[in-house]
């Protein structure tokens, strides 16, 4: 089950071309177990790693997410994915510090109830 993550986002560089959310990376673990995988999503190389956020406690995995996109606006840089944040089965969400600001939240999606995000 997937119980933590960082993102790869670069941040606003003025006339240049802004990335925003580049990289998704999940650590998963089995019921129990100390033993992790990690997954990452396709990315790109701009930008900097957030560290690790997690769902604390134990049987907390992730159960569903929430996103920041920035819709096409025609004219000027669009940046599309700006942001992530992931919903914890015990309560709470947590979200990591390297953020961008464009665009707006999505609703808050979550996994059909008894379920968890399991992706290792």
């Amino acid at each position: 089950m997937a119980t933590e993550y960082r993102i790869r986002a670069e941040s606003k560089h003025g006339d240049s071309d802004d990335t925003a959310l580049n990289s998704i990376n999940l650590r998963c673990a089995a019921k129990g177990s100390t033993n992790y995988t990690r997954i990452y999503s396709k990315y790109a190389p701009w930008g900097t790693f957030s560290s690790y956020k997690y769902c604390s406690g134990t049987n907390n995995p992730v159960v569903g997410f929430d996103m920041r996109i920035e819709s096409y606006q025609g004219n000027g840089d669009d940046t599309a994915a700006n942001d992530i944040d992931l919903y914890c089965k015990n309560r709470g969400y947590i979200s990591t510090s390297n953020k961008t600001t464009w665009g707006n939240r999505t609703q808050k999606y979550s996994c059909p109830s008894g379920q968890a995000v399991k992706v290792c």
